[in-house]
């Protein structure tokens, strides 16, 4: 059989909906503080700007 290639992108995408589930959860639990929020929309971020980059430098194949 086949291996298909696992696309960058779709796990930056999973890393993303992850983070921005934890932080709900941290927000809603009442545990962050402002520079925790502003660390993990940071991070959030970060993540965002990679799965961009992965978007517009595809691989050719």
């Amino acid at each position: 059989f086949e291996h298909e290639r696992v696309r960058v992108e779709i796990l930056i995408e999973i890393a993303v909906a992850f983070m921005i589930r934890e932080l709900m959860i941290y927000i809603f639990a009442g545990n962050l503080k402002g520079t925790d929020v502003i660390l993990w929309t940071l991070g959030i971020a970060l993540l965002v700007g990679a799965r961009t980059l992965t978007v517009v430098f595809k691989p050719t194949k």
